[in-house]
């Protein structure tokens, strides 16, 4: 899902996508794997305070 709103162009979906696959124990490589040209969001990122809502910052 994440591959796919990221060809959508919707990054803050990318971002909740990814947050929710690491609390899920995906791991960096796994991520990007599934991203197109391998990209990763680095851990950590803003994404995992987002992920909440799925709809950006709150």
């Amino acid at each position: 899902m994440a591959s796919r709103k990221h060809r959508e162009g919707c990054e803050p979906c990318v971002e909740a996508y990814l947050s929710l696959a690491r609390d899920n124990g995906a791991t960096d490589e796994q991520i990007a794997a599934a991203l197109p040209g391998g990209e990763s969001q680095p851990s950590g990122n803003s994404a995992s305070k987002s992920a909440g809502s799925g709809r950006g910052n709150q």
